[in-house]
C-alpha cells in the first residue's frame, strides 16, 4: 500500500490531516438527510462529500451515497481522496504567490523569463504577456485541441503554436485557460528550482497538515474515489480510468519546467474533504491557519480581489482574481456574495466557496451525476447553506 508523502521541513515529517478531525463524528440533521435524498433522486448522483466551516471551525463533514457504482460505502473517516478539478487552480496560484512573497517572481514579469520559449500573440507581437495574465486568464492564450504542454506553445517545436492565441490584445479579455495554469507549474519550477509537487508539499500542504498532493504516488491509492461519467446514449455510468495518473516512468528522467505539465496544475490536485476545508480556511484567514502563515495577507487578498469579469455555465458572472473568483450576491446563495472556485471534469463536480466577512464556507465534491456539474455544485451549496448557515 502506498504511504503518505514524506517531506523535509527542517526535519522529516508526514503530511496528514489532523487526527482529531479525521476521527470526529458529525451528526447529520434530519432535514439534511431529507434534502440529500431528494438531491440524489433529482441528479442521479453516485456520491457526495461535503464540509462546512463556520466561525473558523469545521462544523460539519459528511458523505452521502457510495464511492462507486457497485455500492461501496464511504468509510466515515472523511479520508477518502478525490481530484479537485479546477479548484486546483487556486492551489497552483497559492504556490506561485509564495514565490512572489519570496521576491523570486514579480507578477508583472514577462512569462518568457521563466518558460524559456517565445510567448507572444502573433497579432500583438510587441505586447508582453505577464505572469499576472496567466493567473487571471487575460493572456489571450486559449486551450487548443486539448493539449496542455509547454511544447505546444513553443514555436520551435509546434507548427500550430499560433492556434493557441485569440484575436485580442493581451491583458484585455478574459478567456478561461487551462493551458496557462499548467504553465504556472512551469513558472514555479523555474523560479524555485524544485519540482512543482515537492515545492507545494514543502510550502503549503505540509505546513497545513493536509492529506493532499499533486502526485498520486504520494498518497494511499486505496482511498482514491473513482470518478463516474454518465453516458446519456447508453444511460449508464462509465469509470474514468486516468483520474489518478502518476508521473511518467515514476518520475525518472523528469526535467524541471519542461515536464511540469504532468501535474496538470489546472485540475490535478488530490485531497480529502477535511483537508480541502482546512485549505479554504487558510484563505479565509488571509493566508494563515493555526498560527502557520502560507502567504502574506497582501498576497492572499490579491488572490481574492476580482479584476476581470468572466462567464460561467448558466450565465453566472464571476469577477476573477488570481486563482479565486468573487461572486455577486445570488450567484451561489440568495443575497450573499462569496469568494472561491468551482471545478468540473467528466464524472466530477467540485466547489470551494466562502464568505470571509461572515466567517462561513462550504466545500463539496460529487463523483458522478446524470445532470451537470454546474447543477449539482449549486444545489449542494444551497442545501448546506440553508442547513448550517442561514
Amino acid at each position: 500500500m502506498k504511504k503518505l508523502i514524506t517531506i523535509v521541513l527542517a526535519a522529516v515529517m508526514l503530511i496528514f490531516a489532523p487526527a482529531a478531525l479525521q476521527a470526529q463524528k458529525y451528526k447529520t440533521p434530519a432535514p439534511l438527510k431529507k434534502e440529500m435524498r431528494s438531491f440524489f433522486k433529482r441528479n442521479g448522483a453516485v456520491g457526495v462529500m461535503c464540509a462546512v466551516v463556520k466561525n473558523n471551525e469545521i462544523v460539519y463533514v459528511g458523505e452521502f451515497g457510495s464511492i462507486d457504482t457497485l455500492g461501496t460505502r464511504f468509510s466515515g473517516r472523511h479520508d477518502e481522496i478525490c481530484r479537485l478539478a479546477s479548484v486546483s487552480k487556486s492551489y497552483a496560484a497559492t504556490a506561485l504567490m509564495c514565490l512572489v512573497d519570496d521576491g523570486k517572481i514579480n507578477l508583472n514579469d514577462d512569462v518568457q523569463k521563466y518558460l524559456g520559449i517565445r510567448v507572444r500573440n502573433p497579432k500583438y507581437p510587441d505586447d508582453t504577456i505577464t505572469v499576472r495574465m496567466f493567473l487571471n486568464h487575460t493572456s489571450s492564450i486559449r486551450d487548443y485541441n486539448n493539449t496542455l504542454t509547454l511544447a505546444e506553445l513553443d514555436p520551435a517545436r509546434n507548427e500550430e503554436w499560433y492556434a493557441h492565441y485569440m484575436d485580442c490584445k493581451p491583458g484585455t479579455t478574459f478567456r478561461y485557460s487551462n493551458l496557462c495554469y499548467n504553465l504556472v507549474a512551469c513558472i514555479v519550477e523555474a523560479a524555485s528550482g524544485q519540482r512543482f509537487d515537492k515545492f507545494c508539499n514543502e510550502r503549503i500542504l505540509g505546513p497545513l497538515q493536509l492529506n493532499a498532493s499533486w502526485n498520486p504516488d504520494d498518497l494511499d491509492s486505496d482511498k482514491f474515489v473513482p470518478l463516474w461519467s454518465y453516458d446519456k446514449n447508453f444511460k449508464r455510468f462509465k469509470k474514468m480510468p486516468t483520474s489518478y495518473k502518476g508521473l511518467k516512468n515514476g518520475g525518472k528522467g523528469y526535467q524541471l519546467v519542461e515536464n511540469a505539465n504532468q501535474f496538470v496544475a489546472c485540475g490535478g490536485m488530490k485531497t480529502d474533504i477535511v483537508s480541502l476545508a482546512r485549505y479554504m480556511m487558510m484563505h479565509m484567514n488571509d493566508g494563515e491557519l493555526d498560527g502557520v502563515r502560507i502567504i502574506s495577507p497582501e498576497s492572499s487578498r490579491l488572490m481574492k480581489t476580482g479584476t476581470v469579469i468572466g462567464d460561467e455555465t448558466g450565465g453566472v458572472k464571476r469577477n476573477y482574481g488570481l486563482g479565486l473568483s468573487q461572486y455577486e450576491p445570488d450567484a451561489w446563495v440568495p443575497g450573499k456574495p462569496v469568494t472561491g472556485h468551482r471545478g468540473s471534469i467528466k464524472g466530477l463536480g467540485t466547489n470551494m466557496h466562502f464568505n470571509q466577512e461572515e466567517g462561513w464556507g462550504i466545500c463539496t465534491i460529487c463523483n458522478g451525476f446524470t445532470t451537470s456539474s454546474d447543477v449539482v455544485s449549486h444545489e449542494l451549496v444551497q442545501i448546506l447553506y440553508k442547513t448550517f448557515i442561514e
